[in-house]
């Protein structure tokens, strides 16, 4: 009985998974709702545009969400799906996807939990200049990497110095980059797509938190991209590159011009990291580097 009740539940699951797999790869899907600057790279296009609401998306559209944006799909039958939480890039597919499975899970919750933990709520409270105030202020309360002046000097003369142990790990994965990006080869960025992806291997290397900003330097100065180290006033440590794209071309880097990095005397596009005392995905920390 046990064991019926079991196979039952697997091909259930299956089953679901099949239609998951179906709604997120052919059919198209519109943006109800959106909160927040949030852009999208079209398929097959090579600049990132604003999402409006009534935007039409197919699957293999590439999605950049700030964090604490929010934003609401619709799919075939006039399904409409919950909120969906920022603070990452993802593809359509993807977030269609994880709004079917909240859908499935939410049984007539006004408020759901994201699958990272993150509130998610699919009534937002539209005007409130409060909590818009608190949520960009948010950042200020995450705690940040702290230099002196001096000691930011002596960090950079380690750029160029990556531990063996770690050169080794990143090794293959710079020898063969084509197949790394074999999941979005229209990305057109590949500088952007290769510190995205390093920042992704940072995040599985076991390293006190005041050295992980170096490190992600060094791993971009392994990869042949052009690294720095910057400070702010307050003294918080950012990771600064060079994506390699002309300035005049900066919308193949973003549309949203606070993303850019403003670096005298360059005529490319330069990108500014900040990495919190905690883990954080690339986006998230690309958008607190912005607010340096």
């Amino acid at each position: 009985m046990i064991a019926h009740k079991t196979l039952t539940s697997t091909i259930c699951l299956l089953c679901m998974m099949v239609a998951y797999t179906s709604y997120a790869e052919l059919g198209e899907s519109t943006a109800t709702f959106t909160f927040g600057k949030i852009e999208i790279l079209k398929t097959g296009e090579q600049e990132w545009r604003f999402l409006e609401k009534g935007m039409v998306l197919a699957a293999d559209d590439l999605v950049r969400m700030p964090p604490f944006s929010l934003m609401r799909l619709k799919i075939a039958n006039d399904t409409r799906l919950p909120t969906l939480p920022g603070g990452r890039e993802v593809f359509v597919r993807t977030l269609i996807n994880e709004g079917l499975q909240r859908r499935d899970a939410q049984k007539g919750r006004r408020v759901n939990e994201a699958f990272d933990e993150s509130p998610a709520i699919d009534v937002l409270p539209v005007g409130n200049k409060s909590k818009t105030r608190n949520r960009t202020s948010a950042f200020e309360k995450t705690p940040a990497v702290k230099i002196s002046q001096s000691e930011l000097e002596r960090l950079r003369h380690k750029i160029d110095l990556l531990p063996d142990e770690v050169a080794f790990l990143v090794s293959s994965f710079l020898v063969t980059p084509a197949q790394e990006n074999a999941d979005n080869p229209s990305y057109p960025a590949p500088k952007l797509d290769m510190a995205r992806k390093l920042y992704g291997i940072l995040n599985t290397i076991e390293a006190e938190s005041s050295l992980r900003p170096l490190l992600y330097a060094q791993l971009l100065h392994y990869a042949g991209l052009d690294v720095d180290l910057s400070a702010n006033e307050k003294g918080q440590l950012f990771v600064v590159f060079d994506s390699d794209i002309s300035s005049n071309n900066a919308k193949q880097i973003a549309a949203n011009e606070q993303l850019i990095y403003k670096r005298q005397g360059e005529d490319t596009v330069w990108i500014s990291v900040q990495l919190q005392a905690v883990q954080q995905n690339f986006t998230t920390a690309w958008y607190q580097g912005s607010q340096q």
